[in-house]
């Protein structure tokens, strides 16, 4: 293809349907309802302008200063040529544009007056690239188009084959027509950036839901957990013991299972209660009491009677702790036994002390256990959980092996912040 018939086909078919398709069209979209409405209204044109031709046939051809034999054949040409591109003024618009000007002008070039129906076709087409032409390619053409007939106009006027008035005339409704189509133009991008900013608002909202569903997946894993992990290892510590002890000390063994069964319900209470709170129409569930601080004596307790050695602290503490606050301290509690049970080893001893520190929670669990042992085995959800419970809260946190042997927990929670 030459360059000429490339810049050809960029000028004049080119148009929001063509442009590449990892582009956004800038120009408005049409349907093939539009395209139906398009051709019906271009065939009333059609004819309304034969109509109004044949209406003054007479005019015309007393009026035609050109000899041919048969003018109103010509002018029927001329008017169908003129107004038929409005049927694809939205497909091409630089096309139609210049089809439907360029009947006009051959009309008004062989001394035709054109029909009122010709002039509209043309003003329609001029406002149509506007509106369905990328906003540099309409100002190239319609500048272009505006200026030539202008231009044209003036040079018939001084040669007095065209009447002085007509040129002001054109003027303004090539203006109008500018003014009109800029208009339409200027709404259809108000449109198209409101619906962009919604669409906009619309992911963020879905990736801000998203978001949160991801966090309160983790918050319900780390919750589970917490429950399961020291229910779970409390009663195979006891289950353990009652089979060593079933034949020889059929009392301890008694008192382990029922250790075993008061774990086990415990831990399904606090399984329902989570449901509850996950469950909206549970209303009941959602607002059971949460463990906290308060209930760590029991907890150490309950660690006692699954068979490991615990000292426990408490002491300096407010008289109301935030909710949030207080659940973290005893999950953090929880999970660091559950920890010791499950790595410290046999004869491990394991001591809680809480305070508050310049108003800070301080927690400590350590034990004297096998402390490589419960690193290396507890770099998992526990410890990330235990971390995350206390950076909610702009504290800090360290688990670690001790230099002496054993493992160590530390934690520390500011108590202004609230839940």
């Amino acid at each position: 293809m030459t360059m000429h018939g490339r810049w050809a086909d960029t000028l004049f078919f080119m148009d929001a349907r063509t442009v590449p398709t990892n582009e956004q069209p800038d120009t408005p979209a049409w349907s093939s309802r539009e395209q139906r409405y398009d051709f019906a209204f271009g065939v009333a044109l059609v004819a309304l302008g034969v109509f109004e031709y044949f209406a003054l046939a007479d005019i015309y051809q007393r009026d035609s200063l050109l000899p041919v034999k048969s003018p109103t054949l010509l002018l029927l040409a001329l008017t169908v040529l003129g107004v038929a591109p409005v049927m694809v003024r939205r497909r091409w618009p630089v096309l139609s544009m210049v089809v439907s000007h360029s009947a006009w002008v051959a009309a008004i070039a062989l001394a035709f007056a054109p029909t009122a129906t010709g002039q509209f076709s043309v003003f329609i087409t001029f406002y149509s690239v506007a509106l369905y032409s990328s906003r540099t390619r309409a100002d190239r053409v319609r500048g272009i188009t505006m200026a030539a007939f202008l231009i044209w106009m003036s040079v018939g006027v001084v040669q007095e084959d065209l009447p002085w008035g007509l040129v002001p005339i054109i003027a303004a409704l090539f203006a109008i027509a500018w003014v009109l189509g800029n208009s339409a133009r200027n709404r259809y991008d108000t449109h198209i950036l409101f619906r962009e900013r919604a669409e906009r608002a619309e992911a963020d909202r879905t990736s801000g839901a998203l978001r949160a569903v991801e966090a309160e997946r983790a918050r319900i894993a780390r919750e589970l957990h917490d429950v399961v992990a020291h229910s779970l290892t409390v009663m195979t510590v006891q289950a353990a013991g009652a089979n060593r002890m079933i034949e020889t000390d059929p009392e301890k063994a008694r008192s382990a299972l029922e250790t075993i069964e008061e774990t086990g319900r415990e831990a399904m209470q606090e399984m329902r209660r989570m449901i509850g709170v996950m469950r909206e129409e549970d209303d009941q569930g959602a607002h059971l009491p949460q463990p906290g601080v308060s209930a760590i004596p029991e907890l150490v307790e309950q660690v006692k009677d699954a068979g490991l050695a615990v000292t426990c602290s408490i002491e300096k503490l407010p008289k109301h702790l935030p909710p949030g606050i207080d659940l973290a301290a005893y999950r953090i509690v929880q999970e660091a036994l559950t920890n010791t049970m499950k790595h410290g080893g046999p004869g491990a001893i394991a001591a809680v002390e809480i305070h508050v520190d310049d108003d800070a929670l301080a927690i400590q669990v350590s034990d004297d256990g096998r402390g490589a042992a419960a690193e290396a085995n507890e770099a998992g959800l526990g410890i990330v959980g235990m971390r995350e419970r206390v950076s909610i809260y702009g504290g800090d946190f360290k688990a670690s092996p001790t230099p002496g042997g054993g493992f160590a927990v530390l934690a520390r929670i500011p108590t202004s912040v609230s839940a």
